[in-house]
């Protein structure tokens, strides 16, 4: 039987994007997503939009709540899926998307949590605008900030978008969001899990992000920062390598690939071969 993957969607007033979020996780060509929506009490017609695909829910309910996160927990927490994850109301992934994230993981059981180093960026009408690709990720340079836009170091955000778990990773991280914040919560969960396993990182294109004007990513990524940061320091909070040492490694690397144990940082990779679909698990070396 194909493992169950649970996904929550937390909605306060989205109405505009919400109904092409709510499509792109119940059009997925994978059978068994148990989909779960938690709105905080949306006045906007966001209810009646999940009314519409209410028979298609796992559960569903609009009340008020505590934000994002405390959305996320309450989710979470009807949730009985092997493999987990959340899309905000205002994202997609592609149709693809879990079935992919499903074939990674039941091919390659010493994953315990995946992202996918391609990002897409959706536009305001949900159109592709622009993508981006990481070289890896890796749980040294986590902590000395490589992945929180705040100094030279940072390469790119950990996007919660095309990020899913198993469930044994959530349980031995606390099986909890950081309710009390307000911006950063995926951060602090990122922060958890890396204390038990790497994030692996697939070439697979899984999703992407929804950008335009008005969105709490935006608006309140001072706040996220901030809170961000305090994570960093439960973990000693080290420091990044200087931009000149950052400078130096990366020369050495592209030229000398058989140096990465000297100037870089274990990354866990996985690929998908495009013809036989199987999948290749290894490490590379980022700076």
């Amino acid at each position: 039987m194909l493992p169950r993957v649970s996904i929550v969607t937390p909605s306060y007033n989205q109405a505009p994007f919400l109904e092409e979020t709510l499509c792109s996780i119940l059009n997925q060509d994978y059978p068994n997503i148990e989909y779960i929506v938690i709105d905080g009490g949306s006045t906007d017609g966001s209810v009646d939009i999940i009314k519409k695909y209410a028979h298609r829910l796992a559960y569903w309910v609009s009340e008020k709540d505590g934000g994002q996160y405390d959305a996320i927990q309450k989710g979470f927490a009807h949730s009985s899926g092997e493999i987990m994850g959340w899309l905000n109301s205002d994202d997609k992934i592609c149709p693809w998307g879990i079935r992919t994230v499903v074939h990674i993981l039941q091919q390659c059981p010493q994953i315990e949590w995946l992202t996918s180093a391609a990002q897409i960026f959706w536009s305001d009408e949900g159109y592709p605008i622009n993508y981006w690709q990481i070289d890896g990720y890796s749980r040294n340079s986590f902590y000395r900030g490589r992945n929180l836009k705040r100094d030279h170091y940072f390469r790119f955000h950990t996007m919660q978008e095309v990020t899913y778990w198993r469930r044994s990773l959530w349980e031995k991280s606390g099986a909890r969001m950081a309710v009390e914040m307000k911006s950063a919560g995926d951060f602090d969960l990122w922060a958890r899990f890396w204390e038990h396993a790497h994030l692996a990182t697939t070439n697979a294109v899984i999703g992407g992000f929804r950008y335009y004007g008005a969105q709490k990513s935006v608006d309140g990524y001072a706040t996220y920062l901030s809170e961000a940061r305090q994570v960093l320091q439960r973990y000693g909070e080290p420091v990044p390598p200087t931009p000149r040492r950052l400078k130096w490694n990366q020369r050495v690397l592209r030229r000398f690939p058989i140096l990465g144990p000297l100037v870089g940082e274990r990354s866990l990779q996985v690929k998908i071969d495009p013809q036989t679909e199987s999948c290749r698990v290894y490490w590379d070396y980022i700076v």
